[in-house]
């Protein structure tokens, strides 16, 4: 039963790692796993005076899947989140996650990882 519990428990970590990677920029990470490694306090937030976030959200987008084929669903979707891709990166635009139809990014947040 311990086994099993410590087992979960790992598991549990190692899955929300994979998440706070896929969504914080690389240094924040590393900071975060610091303060664990040396059971201290999480490092101080940063501060920034002019940050912008976008949440875009397909409207209409589950009666438009309904009648999409699955093939053009996924077509349309990466025909549209290619476009924002290019634009972030044309931009510096830190892209966050696609999440099904909505993409999250954020601008006006230095890049530490450059």
């Amino acid at each position: 039963e311990h086994f099993r519990k410590t087992a979960l428990v790992q598991h549990e970590i190692s899955t929300t790692r994979t998440v706070l990677r896929n969504l914080l920029p690389r240094h924040v990470i590393g900071l975060l796993e610091q303060a664990a490694e040396e059971a201290s306090a999480p490092p101080p937030c940063d501060k920034f005076e002019s940050v912008s976030i976008l949440f875009a959200d397909i409207v209409g987008f589950t009666a438009m899947s309904a009648k999409l084929s699955p093939q053009q669903l996924v077509d349309m979707l990466n025909e549209i989140f290619s476009l924002f891709d290019r634009l972030a990166m044309k931009n510096k635009v830190y892209k966050v996650e696609t999440i099904g139809d909505c993409y999250f990014c954020a601008t006006g947040i230095p890049d530490r990882d450059e």
